[in-house]
């Protein structure tokens, strides 16, 4: 940061301090002008020869006087402004302090990094504090943060989501999906790739994957694939809190078994044991071929009931209707490579709007506010005591 840049925003706010406290004091003073001119003409304030000159007298007294009081309170509203924004700062990080058991030190390191994110992701230091909070208390740990949370950062602008949320939906689809930073990264790209490409929102489809964990289990699907999953659901029209309840209770239903589903598979050629047992070599391969039977055989719909539902089976239609969705969903998060990176392109591009730009310099100057917040301390509680000296008169 320019020293020389902090030196002299410390000496304008500085000045403006003074200034303000300059005016209150020439403020008390009119206001006891203003006293004085009532009392001495207050003796013949009912005189006809003299009301009308006390009358102005008294008014000139005011109107000057309040002028200096207006001139006080905005010098007064432009130090206040900045200040605030680094107050929600400070409340965010006793929110951090609250869930994570760090040494003092470490605490400042985190305070550092998150003011130091803000200036590069157009993301506030409040809510990169939020992300890191939601990531704690989801169990990321401490060591991890950083990486964590720059990542996340990039993901929020990208996703358009907060900090907090972003934060609390990554976490926890690493812990149920037992990922590492590469694999979050993995994951992230994967949503972010899925949703330029194809009706789905890459807030829906995280949200899909972070509902749909149940399934992907029994199912045998990495986290990639059963975004792709949500991806083809959701583009097919269906809710993401749906589809994935949806999800869940098809894949609850195949796994309890039964012989409403044992007739359910017989009924359109197929057996679910030898099912559950080729989801084991090529899940996503053995879902797709189940889908694609399930639209083409006459008791397709009647199996669709019995597998997943009546209260569900509305929402599976449109995806059998659609049977292609699934096949480009899977296809375009088949290699790794083709999407790595999306998230970091994708807010790299939505930073360079002017809104975010607005936003990026926003941060920078909120940054520069509470960097120097201590040297301002000083003469911004001697600004306060005058403030309240003159009001308990």
């Amino acid at each position: 940061m320019d020293v020389s840049l902090v030196v002299r925003f410390v000496n304008h706010l500085q000045e403006g301090i003074a200034s303000a406290k300059r005016d209150l004091r020439a403020f008390s003073l009119d206001v006891a002008h203003f006293q004085n001119q009532t009392r001495k003409h207050f003796k013949g304030w009912f005189d006809p020869e003299h009301l009308k000159e006390a009358t102005a007298n008294a008014e000139n007294a005011f109107i000057h006087a309040r002028g200096r009081m207006v001139g006080a309170i905005a010098q007064t509203a432009t130090l206040i402004a900045p200040l605030y924004k680094a107050m929600q700062f400070d409340q965010s990080m006793k929110g951090l302090e609250k869930v994570l058991d760090a040494p003092l030190d470490r605490l400042k390191e985190l305070r550092r990094f998150a003011l130091e994110t803000s200036t590069k992701i157009p993301l506030a230091a409040r809510e990169v504090l939020e992300l890191m909070t939601s990531a704690s208390q989801a169990g990321i740990g401490e060591q991890d943060l950083e990486a964590f949370s720059i990542y996340a950062a990039k993901a929020a602008v990208a996703f358009d989501m907060s900090g907090d949320e972003i934060g609390e939906r990554f976490a926890k689809l690493r812990n149920v999906f037992k990922l590492n930073q590469t694999g979050i990264e993995d994951l992230g790209d994967a949503i972010n790739h899925l949703s330029n490409h194809m009706a789905a929102k890459a807030s829906e489809v995280s949200d899909f994957t972070n509902r749909a964990t149940g399934a992907a289990t029994m199912f045998k699907l990495t986290a990639r694939e059963t975004a792709a999953f949500g991806t083809a659901m959701i583009s097919a029209g269906i809710v993401p809190e749906s589809a994935a309840r949806g999800f869940n209770t098809m894949s609850a239903r195949i796994q309890a078994g039964g012989k409403h589903i044992e007739d359910a598979f017989t009924n359109i050629g197929l057996s679910r044991e030898k099912f559950m047992e080729d989801l084991e070599k090529d899940a996503t391969g053995t879902l797709v071929r189940f889908f694609n039977v399930l639209g083409k055989s006459e008791q397709g719909m009647r199996s669709l009931i019995a597998i997943a539902g009546r209260d569900f089976t509305g929402d599976f239609a449109k995806l059998v209707g659609n049977p292609q969705l699934l096949g480009q969903a899977l296809d375009y998060v088949k290699d790794p490579q083709v999407f790595k990176g999306s998230v970091e392109q994708e807010a790299d591009k939505q930073a360079t709007g002017a809104m975010r730009q607005f936003e990026l310099l926003q941060n920078r100057i909120v940054a520069l506010g509470i960097t120097i917040g201590e040297v301002l301390l000083p003469p911004l509680n001697s600004l306060m005591e005058t403030v309240g000296n003159f009001t308990n008169g």
